[in-house]
């Protein structure tokens, strides 16, 4: 169950730098994402987005060290809450 809440962080056109036909694919048609991912994929995101991580960190409610150690992945996001909330501020889809 764990597994399927950080299955995904997507943004569509960015590119994964894997090749589809080498790998498995879901229904939404993007790429399985273990949680170790998700903090450089929030990371990718945020760059391509243009935002600074004590931006990105305040949009989403948390402090600048918090996101700095999920980027890093040091930390695991927590909950559903935080990654939703990350989405949004990204906004791109928390599947």
């Amino acid at each position: 169950m764990r597994r399927n809440l950080f299955a995904w962080f997507s943004l569509p056109g960015l590119a994964t730098g894997v090749s589809r036909t080498r790998f498995p694919t879901t229904r939404s048609g993007g790429f399985p994402m273990g949680e170790n991912d998700v903090g450089r994929r929030i990371r990718e995101v945020r760059a391509w987005r243009g935002l600074s991580l004590r931006a990105t960190a305040e949009l989403t409610g948390i402090t600048h060290g918090y996101l700095a150690q999920l980027e890093r992945g040091e930390k695991p996001v927590k909950n559903r809450q935080l990654l939703e909330a990350l989405a949004r501020t990204l906004r791109v889809s928390p599947r």
